[in-house]
C-alpha cells in the first residue's frame, strides 16, 4: 500500500539579517512536522507560498496531496475576517494567509482531510466564515468563568 502524501503549507519569512539575499523572503516548515509524519508512516512535502493563485497552480500542487497539514506560525490577517487591527496583533504575512486561505478553500472542495495545528486551527476558522480574538488578553472568557 502505497504511504499517505502529506503538503504541509509552507510559512513565508524574511529572509536572516546576515543572509547575502536580504530582498527574498523564505518559504519554511519546522522539522517537527516533517519528522512527525515520517513517524506516523507518510511521506512529507512542503508546498511553498506562491504569488499566482489561479486554481489551476494550486490544483496541480494539491494533486500529490492525500492530506494537508496547516502548521502553526504568525498572526493572521485581522482584515481577512472583517476586523482592524489590534495594537496586541502580532506579525501577519498577508501573501501567506491569501495562499493559505485558496489553499484550503480547493482542499475542502477536493475532500481532502485537514490537520490545523495552532495557527492553522485559526485559518481553518476563518476559511468556513469564523472570527478570532486577536490576543487572548481581549478575550472576555478566563479561567474559572
Amino acid at each position: 500500500m502505497k504511504p499517505p502524501v502529506i503538503g504541509i503549507l509552507g510559512t513565508r519569512t524574511p529572509s536572516p539579517k546576515e543572509s547575502p539575499f536580504l530582498r527574498l523572503e523564505r518559504d519554511s516548515t519546522n522539522n517537527g512536522y516533517i519528522g512527525s509524519i515520517e513517524t506516523a508512516g507518510g511521506v512529507p512535502i512542503m508546498l511553498p507560498v506562491v504569488e499566482n493563485l489561479s486554481e489551476t497552480l494550486l490544483a496541480a500542487q494539491l494533486a500529490v496531496c492525500d492530506g494537508i497539514l496547516i502548521p502553526g506560525g504568525q498572526d493572521v490577517d485581522p482584515e481577512l475576517y472583517g476586523q482592524n487591527a489590534s495594537p496586541l496583533l502580532g506579525r501577519v504575512h498577508r501573501q501567506s494567509d491569501l495562499y493559505h486561505l485558496k489553499v484550503l478553500e480547493l482542499a475542502k472542495r477536493a475532500g481532502l482531510p485537514l490537520l490545523g495545528i495552532c495557527r492553522g486551527m485559526q485559518l481553518l476558522n476563518v476559511s468556513y466564515g469564523g472570527t478570532l480574538w486577536q490576543d487572548v488578553s481581549l478575550s472576555p472568557l478566563r479561567a474559572g468563568s
